[in-house]
């Protein structure tokens, strides 16, 4: 007679009798495993302790980081505090991750280790720092005027130089955010890159550009090249009697994937051309201007008044230049030369799938030589006006209402004078520019415009040291970081220009 199994044995054979069935429970056998008790998220620690303290006075927003994944927004100063609370014993780091438009932050007290509540961190704001990154002009470096700056997704900045590289025809350079430069191609002279336009990159992808009397036939070209400077020619313009001719502002990538750009002059009516260009090379013209005689400019309906938005299926407009911005999806918006209801040019809307819709024309005098075209975040369209002998205003309109000249420039004074190439917006609301003269030295400034009341700020004036450059020729671009980038023409220790940093 076999003897009775003990307690102990009992609720063995009963546990493994039951694993079978407790697999199939929540959380069980092949399930998805809930937390252990002790695991508790980051931010419901009861025992966490406080990491902050005091901002400066800034504008605009200001990005603190603690250690590499925690990040903080701050919108104005005074008191700021991490979320969520960090266990006590653990080191924090905090540092400015993204600078305030035109100002440089600096943190103290932001090391240690967490043994209690800290409220001792200081963020002090000042006046942003001018750095300059890079001398134009050196052995095999490109030199001259150089094109507007580029941020590709490596954090490295990229440009076209206009002279210099190896063979003197200008060149695509690399500039790092550090400082130190890298001549990624250099143009044989013929082909070399005429007028210096910016670079625009396809996300994870090459660099793309147009020169304006290189290519086969000496009428321009399309370019790509790799980060690592591997160079590709994908279109010469002038290809045929149809063709586009000399490229008069820098690509865009639109949001159906394909690259835009203009010519001056070309296409099936003399009058310059809108192009496309898919990133493998796929080349067509998608509008022809036309060139109107005088006459025809002249007799025009008598209720269209400059700045007036109307209906343009008909190309009084031609000579289109500066770059192109997208507002709407598929709506291209750019500028012309001239033509217009006062000849002097004006502001076109390319619709990608239905073509040329309407236009805004622009003043004749004294104002006429529109630069750099931006979309502000409320959908307000910007532009600067420049000609000799005028100091220069910010020109705006949006897509419905009238084109007015916002701001005039003061000739007097130390004020900007002569603005140049593309505003670019803070994260405060003003827009950031540069111009080739004013200042203390009348050698130029760098300047913001609040539009809240058109008022002007100059931030900095450019002459002296001269080895921080002089005469801007190109706008300003904002980094990843929050801080501005710019370059000038002239000044610098070879006299050629330099590369800066502003923050």
């Amino acid at each position: 007679m076999p003897k009775p199994l003990s307690t102990h044995c009992h609720r063995w054979l009963l546990l493994a009798a039951c694993l079978p069935c407790l697999a199939w429970l929540p959380g069980c056998g092949g399930g998805a495993q809930p937390p252990l008790a002790s695991v508790r998220r980051f931010d419901q620690m009861p025992d966490g302790l406080s990491i902050g303290g005091e901002v400066d006075a800034f504008r605009g927003t200001l990005v603190l980081r603690n250690g590499r994944s925690h990040r903080l927004e701050l919108q104005r100063p005074g008191p700021f505090a991490f979320p969520p609370a960090q266990p006590k014993g653990l080191p924090y780091d905090v540092q400015v991750a993204v600078q305030p438009p035109a100002q440089y932050c600096q943190v103290l007290n932001g090391k240690g280790v967490a043994t209690d509540d800290v409220t001792d961190i200081q963020v002090q704001c000042g006046p942003a720092r001018v750095i300059a990154l890079h001398w134009m002009g050196g052995p095999g470096d490109g030199s001259g005027r150089i094109g507007a700056l580029t941020q590709a997704d490596d954090g490295r900045i990229y440009a076209l130089s206009h002279r210099g590289g190896a063979h003197g025809g200008g060149a695509v350079i690399r500039v790092e955010p550090g400082g130190g430069e890298t001549v990624l191609h250099s143009f044989q002279p013929g082909h070399g890159v005429g007028v210096p336009l910016r670079l625009v990159q396809r996300p994870g992808g090459s660099l793309y550009g147009v020169t304006f009397d290189g290519g086969d036939r000496g009428r321009g070209g399309v370019f790509q090249v790799t980060l690592d400077g591997q160079y590709r020619l994908l279109h010469s313009f002038g290809a045929d009697a149809g063709d586009g001719q000399l490229p008069g502002g820098p690509l865009l990538l639109a949001s159906d994937g394909h690259l835009y750009g203009t010519t001056l002059a070309g296409g099936a009516h003399g009058g310059g051309t809108i192009f496309r260009i898919s990133p493998d090379g796929l080349y067509s013209v998608v509008h022809s201007f036309a060139i109107r005689p005088a006459e025809q400019l002249m007799d025009r309906p008598r209720d269209v008044q400059v700045g007036m938005l109307v209906d343009e299926s008909d190309g009084r407009l031609h000579g289109p230049y500066g770059n192109l911005v997208e507002g709407q999806p598929g709506q291209l918006y750019g500028l012309a030369a001239s033509g217009g209801a006062m000849g002097a040019g004006g502001v076109f809307r390319f619709d990608i799938d239905l073509g040329m819709s309407t236009r805004l024309s622009l003043p004749a005098w004294p104002l006429g030589a529109v630069d750099g075209l931006m979309r502000s975040r409320d959908g307000t369209f910007h532009a600067v006006l420049a000609t000799r002998g005028h100091p220069g205003a910010l020109l705006s309109f949006d897509a419905q209402g009238a084109l007015r000249i916002r701001k005039e420039f003061s000739a007097q004074g130390h004020g900007p004078r002569g603005p140049s190439g593309t505003l670019a917006e803070g994260s405060d609301g003003r827009l950031y520019g540069m111009s080739r003269g004013g200042g203390i030295f009348d050698m130029g400034t760098l300047y913001a415009i609040d539009p809240a009341d058109d008022s002007v700020q100059v931030l900095h004036t450019f002459g002296l040291p001269l080895r921080m450059g002089s005469h801007p020729n190109e706008g300003v671009m904002f980094a990843d970081d929050g801080s501005l980038y710019g370059a000038t023409s002239g000044g610098g220790v070879y006299g050629f220009g330099t590369v800066l940093r502003i923050g």
